[in-house]
C-alpha cells in the first residue's frame, strides 16, 4: 500500500487538538455564553497583534532564505497570475463582473490558511522538510500578496466611489493613486505583522550567514508567546465561528461556489505551473496541499473592513475548517495514489537526465547517507545524499539498494532525489547477496535489473542463471538464461556485488586477481567474456574502475579515508583528492566526496 493506515492515524491526531480548542470557543460563545461579543474582540485583538505575528516571526526566522527553492516560489507565482487573468476575463465577459468579484475570487483560490492550520497539517503530512517549504510561501504572503490584496481593495474603494459620484479628472485620478499608495502604507505600517516577518526574514538572513543567536531571554520570551499563538489562534476562530448569526451566511448556492473555487480551483491552478516548472516529489504534494488548505482569515479581515462580500469568505473560513482534515485526507491519498502510479516514469527519466555510470558508495560512518561518483569523461566527479536504512555496505555502480524492512526487496533509488522505488520481489527469495545491478539499454530507452542467481544440485555442483526485470514494463522477473558455459574463472565474478554499469552494458570486474570481465548487452541480454584491454595487471581489493563507453577511464583507489581518482594509464594525473581540496583531472573538477574520521 502507498498510504498506511498508520500514515492517517498520524495526521489525525496532530491535527484534532486543533480542531479541540476552535469547538471550545465556539461552545464557549455559543452555548455556554461566557464569553461576551466585547471580551471576543478582546482576545482577537491579542491574536492579531501578538499570538500571530510571533508566530509568524518563529515560522520565518528558522528557514535559511539562503536556500529558498526558486521553482516553489515561481509556481506560486505563476498560481496568482493565472488566477488573475482568469478571473478577470470572466469578470470581463460575465454582465455581472466586477472587481469586487475579481478581489473575491482571488482571495478565494489563492490565498490559504497556510500559517495557522496549513503548518500543523503538511507537517504531519510530510514532515519537517514541509514547514521549511510552507515557510517560504508564508513570507510570501506576507511580504508580497495580502500588500497587493490591500491595493486591490483601495482601487475597488475607488471605484465604486467614482461610479457613485461620476467621471473625475487626470489630476483626480493622480490624487487618489497617491491616497491609494499612503492609504496601503499606513495600514501596513500599523500592521505588526507586517513588522514580524520583515524582522523574521532579517534575522534568519543574519543566523545563517553569520551564526549569530538570540539572546536566550529574548529567545525564551518569544517562544513563549509563539508556542501558545498556534492554539490562540484556533481559539479565536472559534469564538469568530460562534458570534455568526448563520454559518452559511452567504446562501448555499454561493457557499457551493465558493468550496469549489477553494478546494478544486486553487489546487488545480497551483498543479499546472507546479507541474510544468518540474515539482517533483514532495516538493510537489506540498505546493497542492498548501493551495487546498482552509480560507486565509487576513482576506476576510480586508473583506469586512472594505465592506466586499464578507459573508463569502466568512463562510469559506467557517466551511473551510470544517472540511479541511477530509479535504486534506483527499488530496494526500490522489497524490499519493498518482505518485504510485507514475514512480516508474519519473525514476526513468530522472536517471536519464543523470549519468548512470559510477559507484554507489554507502558512508561508512553515516549508513544514510549514499555518494555517488560519475565515471563518465572528462571525469566528472559528482556527490549527491540519498536516503538508506539498510545497515549494508554497498559498493555498486547502479542505483539498487535492498530495502530496510525486507533485504530480498530491491529499491531503485535516484540519486539525484531523495525518492525511491520498490521493485517487484524476486521469486524464491533466493542469492541477493550475488549482488543486482541496473542498466540502461539507450537502443530501446528501458532501465533493467539484473540479478544473479545460482541453484546448488544434489552432488553439490552449482548451476548459475539470471534474471531481467524491465523496469516500468514488466511487473514480473523473467528467467533469461543459464551461464554454465561460462569458463570457471568468469563464473566466480557472478558472486561480485558491484558490477559497473555503462550505457547499455553491465561488466563484472574482479576485485583481486585475474584480468577477465564478464560484460552483458542490456539489449541482447547476452553475456560475454572480454580481457582488461589496458596493462593494468591484477586489481587490489581497494580498486574500482569505472568504465567510459569500450575502455576504461578512471581508476578509483580507496587510501584510508579518502579517495583517489585517476586516468587509467596516466599515472602522472593520478589527483589525491584531500579533505576540503580540489583537483584537476580530465579537464573536469574532481571534488573529495568523503573523509572520514
Amino acid at each position: 500500500m502507498f498510504i498506511s493506515l498508520a500514515n492517517i492515524f498520524h495526521i489525525i491526531t496532530a491535527i484534532i487538538p486543533l480542531y479541540v480548542a476552535m469547538i471550545i470557543a465556539y461552545i464557549s460563545v455559543k452555548r455556554w455564553k461566557i464569553f461576551t461579543p466585547d471580551q471576543c474582540s478582546g482576545i482577537n485583538k491579542f491574536v492579531a497583534n501578538f499570538s500571530i505575528p510571533l508566530l509568524s516571526f518563529q515560522v520565518i526566522s528558522s528557514n535559511d532564505p539562503y536556500k529558498m527553492n526558486l521553482k516553489l516560489v515561481l509556481a506560486d507565482f505563476s498560481q496568482k497570475f493565472i488566477a488573475l487573468f482568469v478571473l478577470t476575463l470572466v469578470a470581463k465577459i460575465s454582465s455581472k463582473g466586477s472587481l469586487s468579484l475579481v478581489i473575491t475570487g482571488l482571495s478565494l483560490s489563492t490565498l490559504p490558511n497556510t500559517l495557522i492550520l496549513g503548518i500543523p497539517l503538511v507537517k504531519a503530512m510530510y514532515g519537517e522538510q514541509a514547514v521549511v517549504l510552507l515557510a517560504q510561501i508564508v513570507v510570501l504572503q506576507s511580504l508580497v500578496w495580502y500588500n497587493l490584496l490591500l491595493v486591490l481593495f483601495e482601487v475597488n474603494a475607488i471605484a465604486t466611489n467614482e461610479t457613485e459620484h461620476g467621471e473625475t479628472t487626470k489630476s483626480e485620478t493622480k490624487r487618489k493613486i497617491t491616497s491609494v499608495l499612503s492609504t496601503v502604507a499606513k495600514k501596513l505600517m500599523k500592521n505588526p505583522n507586517t513588522y514580524a516577518t520583515l524582522a523574521g526574514l532579517i534575522w534568519a538572513s543574519l543566523h545563517f550567514r553569520f551564526a549569530v543567536k538570540l539572546p536566550n531571554v529574548v529567545e525564551n520570551s518569544t517562544s513563549l508567546l509563539s508556542n501558545g499563538g498556534l492554539g490562540m489562534a484556533m481559539f479565536s476562530l472559534g469564538l469568530f465561528m460562534g458570534l455568526q448569526a448563520r454559518l452559511v451566511a452567504c446562501g448555499t448556492r454561493k457557499a457551493v461556489l465558493a468550496m469549489a473555487i477553494k478546494f478544486v480551483a486553487g489546487p488545480f491552478i497551483m498543479a499546472l505551473p507546479s507541474i510544468a516548472l518540474g515539482l517533483r516529489g514532495t516538493l510537489l504534494k506540498v505546493a497542492i496541499v498548501q493551495a487546498a488548505l482552509p480560507q486565509g482569515i487576513v482576506p476576510f479581515v480586508f473583506a469586512k473592513e472594505y465592506n466586499v462580500h464578507p459573508e463569502i469568505l466568512s463562510t469559506g473560513i467557517i466551511f473551510g475548517l470544517i472540511v479541511a482534515v477530509p479535504i486534506g485526507l483527499a488530496y494526500y491519498f490522489l497524490l499519493a495514489l498518482w505518485a504510485h502510479l507514475t514512480r516508474s516514469r519519473d525514476f526513468v527519466h530522472g536517471n536519464l537526465r543523470r549519468a548512470a555510470t559510477g559507484l554507489l558508495l554507502q558512508n561508512p560512518t553515516s549508513l544514510q547517507d549514499l555518494i555517488f561518483i560519475s565515471g563518465g569523461p572528462p571525469g566528472r566527479v559528482e556527490s549527491s545524499r540519498s536516503r538508506n536504512e539498510s545497515g549494508l555496505h554497498i559498493w555498486a555502480s547502479s542505483h539498487l539498494v535492498p530495502s530496510p524492512s525486507d533485504p530480498y526487496t530491491l529499491r531503485l533509488v535516484n540519486p539525484g532525489t531523495t525518492e525511491y522505488l520498490d521493485l517487484p520481489p524476486l521469486f524464491g527469495r533466493r542469492c541477493f547477496r550475488l549482488g543486482p545491478c541496473l542498466t540502461y539499454a539507450a537502443a530501446t530507452n528501458e532501465y533493467k535489473v539484473v540479478q544473479v542467481q545460482f541453484s546448488r544440485g544434489e552432488n553439490g555442483s552449482v548451476s548459475y542463471e539470471y534474471v531481467v526485470l524491465t523496469v516500468e514494463t514488466n511487473n514480473s522477473w523473467r528467467h533469461v538464461g543459464m551461464v554454465d558455459r561460462l569458463t570457471r574463472e568468469t563464473k566466480t565474478l557472478l558472486s561480485i556485488s558491484s558490477p559497473l554499469i555503462t550505457e547499455g552494458f553491465t561488466h563484472w570486474v574482479p576485485y583481486s586477481g585475474g584480468d577477465t570481465i564478464l560484460t552483458l548487452d542490456a539489449k541482447t541480454e547476452v553475456m560475454t567474456e572480454s580481457r582488461v584491454p589496458v596493462p593494468l595487471g591484477h586489481l587490489g581489493e581497494s580498486e574500482f574502475l569505472l568504465w567510459g563507453g569500450k575502455n576504461l577511464m578512471l581508476v578509483v583507489k580507496r587510501l584510508g579515508s579518502f579517495f583517489v581518482v585517476g586516468r587509467v594509464g596516466d599515472e602522472s594525473r593520478d589527483a589525491g583528492l584531500e579533505q576540503d581540496s580540489y583537483g584537476r583531472f580530465g579537464g573536469g573538477e574532481v571534488r573529495r566526496v568523503y573523509s572520514g574520521p
